[in-house]
């Protein structure tokens, strides 16, 4: 390997052309999506809720799913009961945040669930993997919704599992 001094070094790179900005991967990385006022404080209290927490998780996944307010997320500790929800989550279901806290996500399917779509949410999460399916929820008012939820198990940094995050969003 040809060794350069450093004053060859230095000549050889005042002769690259710098009208052309130096690619140092930056641009290859995702903008942050815009977020407003209310939607920045969901992100601010999840990623600090990650941080705690120690997740091994990419928020910028949360970020932009957040961006439309009738997206719901949800999120468990490991024995399934709802820990936080974002107003997404009040929008589509109309409950109340604070009326969704300490329980399980379950509470929000009926008669018309399907029992094998409950087992294989059920499976998933006793095999610590993720989930997709669409089921029928029902919101506060009994109105049947149909739902494409994504349920990811969240591992922290030592890989043990930690909580569970569901995004779901309505079929129309």
């Amino acid at each position: 390997m040809m060794q350069l001094s450093p004053k060859t070094f230095c000549d050889t790179f005042s002769s690259v052309n710098t009208s052309m900005p130096i690619l140092t991967g930056m641009e290859f990385m995702r903008r942050p999506a815009r977020l407003s006022d209310a939607l920045l404080h969901e992100y601010e209290c999840v990623s600090r809720m990650a941080h705690v927490r120690k997740w091994d998780f990419d928020l910028y996944h949360f970020r932009d799913f957040i961006q439309d307010p009738q997206h719901a997320v949800v999120i468990t500790n490991v024995q399934q009961t709802i820990q936080w929800v974002n107003h997404g989550f009040a929008n589509m279901t109309g409950y109340q945040i604070q009326e969704a806290l300490g329980k399980k996500p379950s509470f929000l399917q009926g008669k018309e669930t399907d029992p094998l779509t409950r087992s294989a949410i059920k499976a998933c999460l006793l095999e610590e993997k993720k989930f997709e399916g669409k089921l029928i929820n029902y919101r506060k008012d009994g109105e049947p919704y149909w739902c494409d939820v994504r349920i990811e198990p969240i591992f922290n940094e030592h890989q043990k599992l930690v909580n569970f995050i569901a995004f779901e969003e309505e079929i129309v």
